[in-house]
């Protein structure tokens, strides 16, 4: 019975052993779990701070994009004036040259009348001339001058 109580104490003894060493394996495994789970924590901790300076970064770029947006808005609307600018400008010349055409045209015609006048007033001379002249005739001023023909009426009295 000494063997067997022995025996049971040699077994107790290994299965307590045992148990201590798939206890012992079974705490390294969990420390191991831990670790694994706190660097999957840190990869993940990272990896929203990665996502988070994207959505920042997004962020910024579409705050740009917008601008650009508004900036060509703006430029497409200072075009679109300037256009009507020219388009404007465009509009008086054309009325300024119909406006000169009209000046040219008139100018013409004045000159036209210019030259008929001159023609008259050259043809009136040249009968003029044929014609006998006051002082031809005899008359005198009360000086006894011979008056000079003019059609303004202050010479003429200035003279008389």
């Amino acid at each position: 019975m000494r063997q067997t109580s022995a025996r049971r104490d040699l077994q107790k003894r290994q299965t307590t052993d045992h148990v201590l060493q798939t206890t012992d394996h079974a705490l390294q495994t969990t420390d191991h779990a831990l670790q694994t789970t706190d660097r999957g924590l840190q990869t993940t901790d990272h990896a929203l701070q990665t996502t988070d300076h994207v959505l920042q970064t997004t962020d910024r770029g579409l705050q740009t994009t917008d601008h650009v947006l508004q900036t060509t808005d703006r430029g497409l609307q200072t075009t679109d004036r300037g256009l009507q600018t020219t388009d404007h400008a465009l509009q008086t010349t054309d009325r300024a040259l119909q406006t000169t055409d009209h000046a040219l045209q008139t100018t013409d015609h004045a000159l036209q009348t210019t030259d008929r006048a001159l023609q008259t007033t050259d043809h009136a001379l040249q009968t003029s001339q044929t014609l006998p002249r006051a002082n031809a005739l005899g008359v005198r001023t009360c000086s006894g001058r011979t008056p000079i023909p003019t059609r303004r009426a202050g010479i003429r009295r200035r003279i008389g």
